[in-house]
């Protein structure tokens, strides 16, 4: 019978030192010339508290991979906090948007880019509540908005509950339920896969084809002016050569 080599405590100490701060088999036997049997004796006790006591190196990669995102990620939300704080403060700092040129050219911009260019009404339809209360405090703070024109109407999935929806859309928008109307509800499609969202699609509808007019020409005079190349996408790259 072959007797076991018995090890000075300094070489056993310093070897679940260096395992604990995560150093391999390899690594340990390498510095400390003992052999892998041993060491698996004296680490047998120890906790499986990283990843080198994972067996199965697919399940390892799986967990390095889900903290490596989990890092991005809080790292991206870190920078885009810290962006808009940035933002805030600088916006806070302009003083501009008190007057009704910047509100008019920030409603006929949005509207431009986002609301109904035909149809002889404004009519401004986005899912995002943000934007809409943003359109809504706009095209109120510029024209004389009679209330009482003001309608609203939903696009809703079958998951949506239609009374809690036109609540929150009243409330946010301060427009009567009694303007909304009769509810669009898209169909469900079996095949299409689509993002859910808590709030449907909302159009806001204002029957005033001279407002839609004034709208679009400020927009439209206001792209002239910062970019005179808007004009040629109207004219035609022909004519614009001419």
């Amino acid at each position: 019978m072959v007797k076991q080599r018995k090890w000075p405590t300094e070489i056993r100490e310093s070897a679940l030192c260096m395992r604990k701060k995560g150093a391999t088999y390899s690594e340990i036997r390498k510095r400390l010339l003992v052999a892998k049997s041993t060491l698996s004796e004296w680490f047998r006790d120890l906790p499986n508290t990283n990843h080198l006591y994972y067996t199965d190196r697919s399940k390892w990669m799986e967990t390095i991979r889900e903290l490596s995102v989990k890092v991005r990620r809080e790292s991206k939300s870190k920078k885009n906090q810290e962006l808009m704080m940035e933002i805030r403060r600088s916006v806070e700092g302009w003083g501009l948007l008190n007057y009704g040129e910047y509100e008019q050219s920030l409603l006929s911009m949005l509207y431009w880019a986002e609301g109904n260019k035909v149809g002889g009404r404004v009519q401004f339809t986005n899912t995002d509540p943000r934007l809409v209360y943003l359109f809504i405090t706009l095209f109120r703070r510029c024209y004389e908005v009679d209330e009482s024109r003001l309608r609203v109407r939903l696009h809703l999935h079958y998951y949506h509950r239609a009374r809690k929806v036109i609540r929150f859309w009243s409330e946010l928008l301060g427009i009567s339920p009694k303007a909304f109307g009769k509810i669009y509800w898209k169909k469900r499609s079996k095949e299409r896969r689509f993002r859910k969202n808590q709030t449907g699609i909302c159009s806001v509808r204002y029957n005033n084809t001279c407002f839609l007019e004034q709208i679009l020409g400020y927009a439209y005079a206001i792209a002239d002016r910062i970019a005179p190349v808007a004009q040629w996408t109207e004219r035609g790259p022909a004519e614009a050569e001419m």
